[in-house]
């Protein structure tokens, strides 16, 4: 019977075999959040403001969230954003540009010392948009769409390659999770490394050793 070092020893390098196999042959996103960990999240999405006509609202819009590391069972989702950024640069009428802080829980804008609910009239208000403009009205209904999104965590998953956004609020969105994780096959190797070997021990400890003979 082997040494129980032994035997410890080549059941170690039977896991670390199987994960390097399975890693070799399986390929990982970066980014994207895989796998069973603790994942932190990033978003980044720039908007466009195209008009159609005069007097439609031209300009840019941003929009970022983050959320702090948690525990996920499976990766590559969306989390819910709890608060995001808001950044805009617009060039109809006159120049005008800002940022504000938007409460996705309480669905509030704060901007400066002034704390307001979010909906179609203050976003309008805020990014110097016409309530009384059809142009103007669905660029607004598409970013608070957006935003809700954001919050109940149905925006497009984690991607290396990023996401295009369509129109009628066309651009583009950066989504990235980053944090310690094992991939799935390389879980599931785990799993059945240890079972199996708890199963071998299991097994050995039932065995009744023989009654010596008597002469």
């Amino acid at each position: 019977m082997l040494h129980p070092l032994t035997q410890i020893g080549k059941w170690l390098a039977v896991l670390v075999i199987g994960l390097v196999c399975i890693s070799s042959l399986t390929f990982s996103s970066v980014g994207s959040g895989t796998g069973t960990g603790f994942f932190s999240h990033w978003f980044g999405a720039s908007f466009r403001v195209w008009p159609e006509s005069v007097g439609d609202a031209s300009g840019t819009l941003r929009v970022e969230g983050n959320v702090e590391p948690v525990f996920l069972l499976w990766g590559h989702v969306c989390p819910a954003y709890k608060a995001v950024e808001l950044e805009w640069e617009m060039f109809h009428v006159a120049e005008h540009k800002g940022g504000a802080t938007l409460d996705l829980e309480q669905m509030t804008v704060v901007a400066g010392d002034k704390t307001t609910a979010i909906d179609e009239d203050s976003l309008s208000a805020l990014l110097g948009f016409s309530t009384a403009n059809p142009r103007d009205a669905e660029h607004v209904a598409t970013l608070l769409k957006f935003l809700r999104s954001a919050n109940d965590g149905t925006l497009p998953p984690p991607s290396h390659h990023g996401h295009e956004l369509p129109e009628p609020l066309p651009g583009r969105m950066q989504h990235f999770a980053s944090g310690a994780s094992i991939p799935p096959l390389q879980l599931l190797w785990m799993i059945a490394w240890l079972m199996s070997g708890l199963w071998i021990l299991f097994r050995r400890r039932r065995i009744v050793p023989a009654e010596p003979s008597r002469a």
